[in-house]
């Protein structure tokens, strides 16, 4: 009797530690899985579900949520990490995978697929349409399956959506193989200098000379979205003029008074020209670092400025456990790859969603400054234990923080008089604080409290007559009041959105392939036909869009003299100085180099003379150095332009081969 119990033992035991089949018999591929029909055996082994019990209790009694629907059940209350099992008998082929989802959360849902512990799909996107139970179908294929009885996992890389069933399609077609990773570009002419890393001082951020350094910049659309040539073969804008990376970015050369370029890099993103781009959908880290993290950064560097690389995790998230384990494992490879590089700044969390601000080291665990500490300290010291990951080199780069509520919710957000409490803010040094606002938030309080005694970076605002919520605006109504609002601080940072035609709110036009015209600012007086706006837009008037304005504004007090061209030119080498002649540029004052008081034709001349390391005499032997403007001349133009370039006025030369 005592064996017999000891083998009954046994036997229950085993089929709770192993999954098995729900219904008996695996699900047979190709045919339909419905998704509350996970394996029997329990956390851990047929599931992994975050929180204890099912929510509505319907179907079944373990911790996973499962809720009715009119033709049956579906999974519910999904969160980040989870996964769910099944037994499957594969006929050996081609298919199409049907996912039936639904959400009406405006948050990055996404899923997937492994057999046998192997990912057969990339991260999938599925869309949020409005509802929880009126399933829409996203098609994924063609995979290649072995056949063969297995285990499938779906693993969930979003939150806040439900799956009512996958349906596996036989096919004929064949999966296309990964393109060959395209070379990295080197970037060509003179690099621009070196850049001093920028520093936190009390409320105001300040370059290596300890002057204030106020953040001027633009923010691009996703780089792995142009990586993969989102702008040059557009789905669903085919007579779109083709740009790059590099000629995106390009578009900046005649920017006086831009400083910085925020480069976007989602965790995932469902774009709609092309299909799952960003960080989670490269299964090597390293490739994703080398194709388009570098690639980026380094152009932005060659150009002159600094740059922000822009964590745009899942917009509308939260900073739940798994959320910032995600983020964790993207800044523990990422920061020490830049770690103190004068031109890089890190922004770690673009939009956190919902919750509270709060207090340091208060009981609420749940407060994002107590997240934003736990990062900021990783960063900076190395020391990524707490996440379960190795130790990496540390970075002192300027770390931007954003806030809960999409970056509107930062410490005594409307209360800016508030009495000083320094557990409002973390410990770590060198950090700025992050807002976004946009003509539908008006001209809020948000950020004042902290300007007070840290300094903030808007790194996001914008407008456009039509845009979509909360975009829609226009210069005299929004764009005007939004500069003297926030110039008035003195210690608050910029950056417009978006340095594109496509993304809202956009500056760009998309040019005309077939007319060979190339992309224009919108805002400025170019006539701009209205099939050249993106989303059948409004008419292009300085009223209606934000791109002249945004130039304007940042070119207040630079000199504009540049030569005007068509398409930005590539610059060529130039020789470094050889000897300083006797009256070099003085450190303290380098427009004024005679320290007469003025800046003016006679400093140009000697700021030239200096840094080509060229006597006057020597400008009409040299042509292949002198000759900046490419006219076949060298006069007081050339000059003047290697003068602005190197006072820092331009931020290329326009060298002509």
């Amino acid at each position: 009797m005592k064996k017999a119990m000891t083998v009954l033992y046994f036997v229950a035991f085993s089929l709770c530690a192993f999954a098995q089949p729900y219904h008996g018999s695996p699900f047979i591929i190709p045919g339909t899985i419905e998704a509350e029909d996970y394996d029997l055996g329990g956390e851990g082994n047929a599931y992994h579900d975050t929180t204890e019990g099912n929510t509505t209790g319907a179907y079944r009694s373990d911790d996973v949520d499962i809720e009715t629907n009119d033709n049956g059940y579906h999974i519910s209350y999904i969160a980040s990490g989870e996964w769910l099992q099944y037994s499957v008998s594969v006929s050996r082929g081609y298919y199409y995978i049907d996912l039936y989802t639904a959400s009406a959360a405006e948050m990055g849902h996404a899923v997937q697929i492994a057999m046998d512990g192997i990912d057969v799909t990339e991260i999938i996107s599925v869309s949020t349409n409005g509802s929880w139970t009126d399933f829409t179908v996203k098609s994924y294929g063609p995979v290649e399956l072995t056949g063969s009885e297995q285990t499938m996992r779906i693993k969930m890389n979003g939150s806040d959506f439900n799956i009512d069933k996958l349906v596996f399609i036989s096919t004929n077609d064949q999966p296309t193989p990964s393109p060959e990773p395209t070379a990295t570009p080197t970037p060509t002419g003179t690099p621009a200098p070196a850049l001093p890393a920028l520093s936190v001082n009390g409320r105001n951020i300040v370059d290596g000379n300890g002057n204030v350094f106020v953040i001027k910049g633009i923010g691009t659309p996703d780089m792995d979205l142009l990586v993969k040539n989102g702008r040059v073969n557009p789905a669903s804008f085919p007579d779109m003029y083709p740009k790059t990376l590099e000629e995106v970015l390009d578009l900046t050369w005649d920017w006086a008074g831009l400083n910085t370029i925020r480069l976007t890099f989602h965790a995932n993103e469902d774009d709609w020209e092309i299909g799952s781009i960003g960080w989670d959908t490269y299964s090597n880290k390293e490739q994703f670092c080398t194709d388009v993290l570098d690639r980026s950064i380094d152009y932005v560097v060659h150009l002159g400025f600094y740059a922000i690389i822009d964590w745009h995790y899942f917009v509308g998230r939260g900073w739940g456990e798994s959320d910032e384990r995600n983020i964790a494992e993207f800044w523990q490879k990422v920061s020490p790859r830049w770690a103190n590089h004068g031109n890089v700044i890190f922004e770690i969390f673009n939009e956190p969603g919902g919750g509270n601000w709060g207090s340091l080291g208060d009981s609420n665990t749940g407060d994002f400054v107590d997240f934003a500490e736990r990062l900021t300290s990783a960063i900076r010291n190395g020391d990524w234990s707490v996440y379960g990951l190795g130790s990496t080199a540390s970075a002192n780069n300027l770390l931007l923080v954003g806030s809960p509520n999409y970056s509107q919710q930062l410490p005594n957000s409307g209360n800016p008089g508030a009495a000083y409490d320094e557990d409002f803010f973390v410990t770590s040094p060198n950090v700025a604080y992050v807002c976004h606002i946009y003509p539908q938030h008006g001209l809020p309080a948000w950020f004042e409290y902290t300007q007070k005694y840290r300094p903030v970076v808007l790194t996001e605002f914008g407008w456009e007559l039509n845009g979509t919520a909360p975009t829609a605006g226009t210069t005299s109504g929004w764009g005007e009041p939004f500069r003297n609002y926030v110039t008035g601080f003195g210690n608050v940072g910029v950056v417009a959105w978006c340095w594109d035609n496509l993304y809202r709110s956009m500056m760009w036009s998309t040019g005309s392939r077939s007319e060979n015209i190339d992309w224009e600012l919108l805002g400025s007086s170019a006539q701009i036909d209205s099939s050249r706006i993106a989303y059948g837009g409004a008419a292009n008037t300085y009223e209606n869009y934000m791109g002249q304005f945004v130039k304007d504004w940042y070119g207040e007090g630079h000199a504009t003299s540049a030569p005007v061209v068509t398409e930005p030119p590539t610059p060529t080498p130039t020789n470094p100085p050889t000897a300083p002649p006797a009256t070099a540029p003085p450190s303290t004052n380098p427009g004024d180099v005679n320290e007469d008081n003025t800046v003016n034709i006679v400093d140009a001349l000697l700021i030239a003379q200096y840094y080509v390391g060229l006597d006057p005499e020597a400008f009409t032997a040299q042509p292949e150095t002198g000759d900046v403007d490419g006219d076949g001349e060298i006069t007081i133009v050339d000059a003047l332009l290697v003068a602005q370039y190197y006072v820092g006025i331009i931020s290329r030369l326009p060298v002509q081969t």
